[in-house]
């Protein structure tokens, strides 16, 4: 059985079943270069990779025109074209399997599709999006899900596709694809955004946080504005400063995925400047103690 999904800027037939939003004819009907299928199946990979780079438990590398992706004790998974291949592990759960492809996976699928790969999360209203980025820990879920209760979308957490598509005026400009829309919260975040995390057992990661279902958005928009969040310890309230010129790129790079062997420094720096040119950049300090979610929300608010 083929489960059919609208997320990434693309249809997904998949026959693993996936935390994403199932699809609709409407939300294509007027983007015809978003209409390529993405093929998801299982199979048997006969061809693999002389030698293997490394991030963490995951591991990849090239097979001729396509990729090779193996999540230690999940599965291996085979990026060719339009399709990519499953070949679990034993005693691979599926929901492990679906949660890897979904996140790295994908990510490096769409970086072969040129996109930009941003750490983080991103909203939209009005048309338009936000992306928030920074380190782990510097607040994007829990910013994001704060947004979404001021009438903002969700439209992808974890990880921000960034890619050059056409607009309504057939202009190629950058536009946010839709990725996985749910925030993933701990536990006194969730307990202040949405209600008591001891009723919502069934959402929790396996782990240390909570996936959130709040409004989202399943359509590409064009990319207003970039925050990065950054809390300090010498700061005693919330300041927003926009960065300018040489120091904008090296920024953004620093929350972007960059795979050895698939891409270098220079090809992923020339990347950003073209697609990230006249996107703003905006730093949000904020104090490692306190609350101070309400300001920053104000201040992304703020943006024009």
């Amino acid at each position: 059985m083929m489960h059919t999904y609208s997320a990434f800027g693309m249809i997904l037939e998949s026959e693993l079943p996936l935390q994403l939003p199932l699809w609709t004819p409407a939300v294509f009907q007027n983007r015809p270069s978003e209409r390529d299928a993405l093929i998801i199946r299982y199979g048997v990979i006969e061809n693999y990779p002389t030698a293997f780079y490394a991030i963490n438990s995951t591991e990849y590398g090239v097979v001729g025109e396509a990729v090779l992706v193996r999540v230690r004790s999940v599965a291996d998974y085979l990026l060719e074209g339009n399709t990519i291949v499953i070949q679990p592990h034993e005693r691979a759960a599926k929901h492990q399997i679906g949660r890897f492809l979904v996140g790295v996976v994908m990510g490096i699928f769409l970086m072969r599709k040129k996109a930009l790969m941003l750490h983080g999360s991103a909203v939209m209203k009005e048309g338009t999006a936000i992306g928030l980025i920074g380190y782990q820990g510097s607040g994007k879920s829990t910013t994001a899900a704060k947004l979404a209760t001021l009438g903002y979308s969700v439209l992808c957490d974890d990880i921000i596709p960034v890619m050059n598509l056409l607009d309504a005026h057939q202009q190629e400009i950058p536009m946010v694809a839709p990725g996985v829309p749910r925030p993933k919260l701990l536990p006194d975040a969730y307990q202040k955004l949405i209600g008591d995390p001891e009723q919502a057992a069934h959402l929790f990661d396996g782990v240390d946080k909570y996936q959130s279902s709040l409004l989202e958005s399943h359509e590409s928009a064009p990319l207003k504005a970039l925050c990065l969040l950054s809390p300090a310890t010498d700061v005693q309230e919330v300041q927003m400063e926009r960065i300018m010129g040489h120091k904008k790129v090296p920024l953004v790079m620093a929350h972007s995925s960059f795979l050895q062997g698939l891409e270098n420094h220079h090809q992923l720096f020339a990347r950003t400047l073209a697609m990230l040119a006249s996107v703003p950049l905006y730093r949000i300090n904020r104090p490692t103690t306190g609350d101070s979610l309400d300001q920053v929300a104000a201040l992304i608010q703020s943006i024009d």
